[in-house]
Formats: C-alpha cells, sequence, structure tokens
C-alpha cells in the first residue's frame, strides 16, 4: 500500500472523530521468521534488500513479486513491512481472544 493512502486513512479517522470509537494497539515490528509464515522466503529477502536507489538491480524480482505502481518502492520498505505484519499479528490475536 502506498504510504500517503494510509497518511490520508489516518487523517479521515482523525477528522471524523472515528479514533473515538476504536481500540489502538501499538505494532511492533515482526521478524523474517514471523513474515515468512504467510510470504515465500524470495519475497522477504526481496523486501529487505531492495532500496530506491538499486531497483535497477531486482527487475525481474519486481515483475515477478508484481512491485510497482500500487506498491511502490520506497526508503524503509521493510521497516514499513516489519510494522503492517507486527500490528497485522497483533490485530488477529485480538480479535480471537474476544
Amino acid at each position: 500500500m502506498k504510504p500517503h493512502r494510509i497518511h490520508m486513512i489516518h487523517n479521515l479517522i482523525l477528522n471524523y472523530g472515528l479514533y473515538r470509537k476504536m481500540e489502538v494497539y501499538r505494532p511492533y515490528k515482526a521478524i523474517a521468521d514471523e513474515m515468512t509464515r504467510f510470504h515465500c522466503d524470495e519475497y522477504v529477502k526481496f523486501i529487505q534488500n531492495i532500496r530506491p536507489d538499486n531497483i535497477v538491480d531486482f527487475n525481474k524480482q519486481i515483475q515477478r513479486f508484481n512491485v510497482g505502481e500500487d506498491c511502490p518502492i520506497f526508503e524503509g520498505l521493510y521497516e514499513f513491512c516489519q510494522i503492517s505484519v507486527g500490528g497485522s499479528l497483533v490485530g488477529a490475536v485480538k480479535l480471537n481472544r474476544k
């Protein structure tokens, strides 16, 4: 997902006061082993290593993993994915405990 979309959604939640009706949990950074439970090793290694300044070195993987337009490559991509996966896992645990 594009970071600016997340920023827009965050602003909508704040401006409409939806956060008052939500339980907010802090995500953690998932480790590679947790990420490979849902994605292949090659994909996790790809997002660990790709950066805006080395895109040309990963042309085959970009095509294979369908990265680009809707899933852009940006500085901090791997950390972003770690937090996203960690948040999803925290959310799944919370939902299963209710």
